[in-house]
């Protein structure tokens, strides 16, 4: 979308460039509306490093370019749409809601959901890390093992901190449902943490 950069140039350009226009997300995505293709660049930069994030944790890409399309897809999908947005609405829900549903998609066409071989793809080619230290990489990986799509989708969106309510809008379904999706998921992640629990505890004891 936005010529030949790598996409670890994007991300370090990502990092420096965060709105870079000083104008709200709502007052860009108003000007992309008009054809603005600053805007549409601004807002791209913005939400670089949140949808390779979001991405990296739902799907199994071992290069780069599979993230960029989805990155690439979800904007492209948003400057077409621009002209119905909301004034009123979340940018991040109507983003993420596209991010979810191409993701989706991208798994559907038979990708598997190894949540680790994207994460070291992603921080290997791209020098972005979800996590600060090795350490806490391994612990986001072993978290997600097994979870289904959509859980994983409900604990990336609780663990940034995104309430009941944008959660259950961003995945078109209700608060109640969402609250069901997090407690499998839980279930799901039981196991890894009482793994790292008893490693915890052992480590203690050395």
């Amino acid at each position: 979308m936005l010529g030949d950069q790598s996409l670890s140039q994007r991300t370090s350009s990502s990092r420096e460039n965060e709105s870079p226009s000083g104008l709200t997300e709502q007052q860009l995505v108003a000007r992309m509306a008009t054809g603005d293709r600053a805007a549409l660049r601004s807002l791209y930069w913005v939400y670089f490093p949140r949808l390779a994030k979001f991405f990296a944790h739902l799907t199994t890409t071992t290069t780069s370019g599979i993230i960029q399309d989805l990155i690439n897809d979800t904007m492209l999908g948003a400057w077409r749409a621009s002209g119905s947005f909301e004034s009123n609405s979340s940018v991040y829900v109507w983003i993420m809601s596209r991010a979810f549903v191409n993701a989706r998609a991208h798994l559907n066409r038979g990708n598997d959901l190894r949540h680790g071989a994207a994460l070291d793809a992603l921080r290997t080619v791209a020098g972005y890390t979800l996590a600060e230290t090795t350490q806490e990489s391994q612990s986001v990986r072993g978290a997600f093992v097994g979870l289904r799509v959509v859980e994983r989708a409900v604990v990336h969106f609780v663990y940034t901190g995104r309430s009941r309510q944008e959660i259950a809008t961003i995945l078109s379904v209700s608060c109640e449902c969402v609250n069901e999706i997090l407690a499998g998921a839980r279930l799901g992640m039981r196991p890894w943490s009482e793994r790292l629990e008893r490693r915890t505890v052992s480590a203690a004891r050395v």
